[in-house]
């Protein structure tokens, strides 16, 4: 059994187009064959733990490419179960339940906590849980928890689920969750043997049983060090985690320094070398704006790359900038306010009130 997740298929916002495709759908679609090559040579079995698109109205081109991933998984004699994650997350599960429609007795949809035995093992398949789900079962059982306690008071084989669990920290400050995770306290669960779990894009291991596959290629810049890969199930319950081999489009975080820097060499022959058909996100350090320039820094850079990402920041230490903030942070919150409304275009009464009510509040927050 191969166990992937994170699919994300229609985010396509940092990608370079080939002939018209984006290389983030590419991307998916290369990592896809390598998952289903595994299936194949394995129990011809796959999961795909959640987040198969990134929004509930995926683009019609990205519903048909996976449309036809899953049809490729039928000719092989792959079956294929799909829970959603919290991207699927919507209105009668909009994106998955569109699915159910479609002819494909390979493939097998999962909406609710479910107990499947597959070989000599049960496998509970815990699906995202939209609000009103959770305020049911926090209503009935008190807790997640509690409900699969309830469930199964015997313990669980192996657990595949989309979801946080508690105690796991993932360091990407561009990571955004649609809606809130679930979130699972396995310390309140009962005992299980292996859990899959889709929703964090690094792969990560907790405790000897507690994996996440990672997603199949980056999605955003904050992942550009994340491993990615599956987690492949044996027949005896054993499993092993195996990075992606094919080749995704690189992502790359250059900075260009211009204030330590006099010359900096962005020649045709540097450039190339350099950015190798990468999604780039470039930084510029400078002494003042004027320095930067940048529609010819980005076509420089679009010849043999994508600029998706373009940012300055100025030195303030050299232009003095510093110190100016230095002296305004000296100064008292009420002289800032009244400075910065004897720079406004009001009527002298206007201001006398804004100035003493805003005293008033920020007398109130110094003394709290």
């Amino acid at each position: 059994m191969i166990v992937i997740a994170d699919l994300h298929m229609d985010k396509v916002s940092d990608s370079i187009l080939f002939d018209g495709m984006s290389s983030q759908v590419l991307d998916i679609r290369n990592r896809l064959v390598e998952a289903v090559v595994a299936a194949a040579k394995d129990d011809r079995i796959l999961v795909i733990a959640g987040d198969i698109f990134n929004k509930v109205n995926p683009p019609t081109y990205v519903i048909a490419e996976f449309f036809a991933f899953l049809d490729h998984c039928r000719e092989l004699d792959i079956y294929v179960y799909i829970i959603p994650g919290n991207h699927d997350c919507g209105v009668n599960w909009a994106n998955i339940s569109m699915l159910r429609e479609v002819d494909l007795p390979n493939v097998f949809i999962i909406t609710d906590i479910t107990r499947i035995a597959i070989f000599d093992f049960d496998v509970t398949f815990i699906p995202h849980l939209a609000l009103r789900q959770l305020e049911t079962i926090e209503a009935d059982y008190g807790s997640l928890a509690e409900l699969l306690d309830s469930m199964y008071p015997e313990g669980m084989d192996i657990v595949i689920g989309h979801g946080m669990v508690t105690g796991l920290k993932y360091d990407n400050d561009i990571f955004y969750e649609a809606g809130n995770a679930l979130t699972i306290d396995v310390s309140a669960m009962p005992d299980f043997n292996l859990m899959v779990l889709g929703h964090v894009h690094n792969h990560c291991e907790m405790s000897g049983k507690i994996v996440y596959p990672g997603s199949p290629r980056v999605t955003n810049f904050g992942e550009v060090e994340d491993e990615k890969g599956y987690v492949q199930i044996h027949k005896d319950g054993s499993w092993k985690w195996f990075s992606y081999v094919d080749e995704v489009t690189p992502y790359k975080d250059i900075t260009i320094d211009l204030v330590t820097k006099d010359d900096v060499d962005l020649s045709d022959e540097v450039l190339e070398e350099l950015v190798a058909g990468a999604v780039i996100k470039l930084r510029v350090l400078a002494r003042d704006r004027i320095q930067v320039d940048e529609p010819l820094l980005i076509r420089a850079f679009n010849k043999f790359g994508h600029v998706s990402r373009f940012e300055v920041n100025i030195d303030k230490q050299a232009t003095g900038e510093a110190k100016d903030h230095a002296r305004v942070a000296q100064e008292h919150p009420v002289d800032l306010l009244k400075t910065h409304l004897s720079k406004k275009k009001a009527l002298a009464k206007v201001k006398q009130l804004a100035f003493k009510i805003g005293k008033e509040i920020v007398e109130e927050v110094l003394n709290a």
